[in-house]
């Protein structure tokens, strides 16, 4: 197994992860201790559930986004590539820094001025990724390109102790629900559902988007559940994954996932424009996770949801007033001036609830709403592929929830 694994690394995703990058800055090491703790949740779970064999492995790939690659027999390895990992250690330096607003010289009076997004009134098909953030949010054709752009990024940093305790933690938070959300494909079949059901069933192209819409919100609530269970053993150990200060580490938690959020879904900003995308807007992928963190809180730790429901709400609120800041004060003087008349905006991540599309909160929640009911619906076609039961007719239903038309991959 180790053999295959290895062949699968280097002829697929760009073989093992540098541990150490000359000028950078970023503990690439930490990937060690990662990869081996997820490795073993990952077996556990496996075996748990009759599955031969699930491993983890950090890649060498500078990309972005984390998957599980089938292997044989019921097999599988779950590829998180190192690029990721230097993203968003960089990205929450930055971020983290704007909470001091005293030190980044931010007024009473200019948080009022910046306390919405430059981008609001703007089309987002005319953002763009300026040159100086490319390494967060863009892939790269040679690795060497990445890492040099990550490096010069990362200079511009604070590496403090304080801001290290912080940014690790948020880190290692976002790390979890990246694989949790991985091992979930695994563990409730996905990868079969798609095989059999998704390509295997003479299905319309709009039930086909809806299924896989679906899938990915099951994950994200998994990836929930099993956030609140990893912090609970990291905690009770006094591990340095996590802190003992349960408000500041719930804060961490909200300020985790909005940027983790933003670098894997950060070229739209409107919810509306999220009709046709496999992936459902940063806001509904958010409140899944937060519905599966609650639902393990919930059946366990109850006392915990007040604290919860406060310290996250207020990281995901601060992370994006936070980027807004670093938009103006940093991005946008960068920004070479364009050809007179051209009409581009530097991308701004924003996904908060006053940057929804149509500001409502009616509008919002019935959209959160019927992602739900996709997701629910999806649960309940697989629950029944999985019983034998399903039927071609059974799967159309799921189109009467809301109009998806586009395909895309898991």
């Amino acid at each position: 197994m180790a053999d295959l694994i290895e062949e699968v690394l280097n002829t697929r995703y760009g073989g093992k992860p540098p541990l150490d990058v000359e000028g950078l800055n970023i503990p690439l090491q930490n990937i060690v201790e990662l990869e081996k703790y997820f490795d073993g949740i990952a077996h556990s779970v496996a075996e748990s559930l009759n599955i031969n064999e699930v491993s983890v492995r950090f890649s060498g790939s500078t990309n972005i986004g984390a998957l599980v690659h089938p292997l044989d027999n019921e097999k599988y390895l779950i590829v998180i590539p190192v690029g990721i990992f230097g993203r968003i250690y960089a990205f929450a330096r930055k971020i983290w820094s704007y909470l001091d607003r005293k030190k980044k010289g931010i007024t009473e009076k200019s948080m009022l001025i910046m306390g919405t997004s430059p981008a609001d009134d703007c089309d987002e098909k005319t953002y763009f990724v300026p040159e100086f953030i490319k390494c967060i949010f863009d892939e790269y054709e040679r690795d060497a390109d990445f890492w040099s752009d990550l490096t010069k990024f990362d200079s511009t940093n604070d590496h403090d102790d304080t801001t290290e305790f912080n940014v690790s933690i948020i880190v290692n938070q976002a790390l979890v629900v990246i694989f949790a959300h991985e091992l979930a494909h695994v563990t409730l079949r996905h990868i079969n559902f798609i095989r059999d059901v998704v390509n295997g069933m003479d299905l319309d192209d709009r039930v086909r988007s809806l299924l896989r819409t679906g899938m990915e919100l099951e994950a994200d609530f998994s990836s929930g559940v099993q956030l609140m269970a990893v912090w609970r053993m990291w905690a009770g150990a006094e591990s340095h994954f996590m802190d003992q200060d349960r408000h500041a580490d719930f804060f961490r938690m909200g300020f985790s996932l909005y940027l983790l959020l933003s670098i894997f879904d950060s070229k739209k900003r409107s919810l509306y424009a999220y009709d046709q995308m496999t992936y459902a807007h940063p806001l509904v992928r958010h409140q899944a996770i937060r519905t599966g963190a609650r639902h393990n809180l919930t059946r366990e730790a109850n006392s915990l949801l007040p604290i919860w429901t406060q310290g996250s709400i207020a990281g995901w609120f601060l992370a994006e007033q936070s980027v807004n800041f670093f938009t103006v004060l940093e991005l946008m003087p960068t920004i070479s001036p364009q050809p007179e008349g051209a009409k581009v905006t530097p991308l701004i991540p924003v996904h908060a609830m006053n940057h929804a599309g149509e500001i409502s909160m009616g509008y919002i929640s019935d959209k959160i709403r019927k992602e739900q009911q996709i997701c629910e619906a999806t649960t309940s076609l697989r629950e029944k592929y999985l019983r034998g039961t399903l039927l071609r007719e059974d799967c159309e239903q799921i189109a009467a929830i809301t109009a998806h038309s586009a395909v895309s991959s898991l």
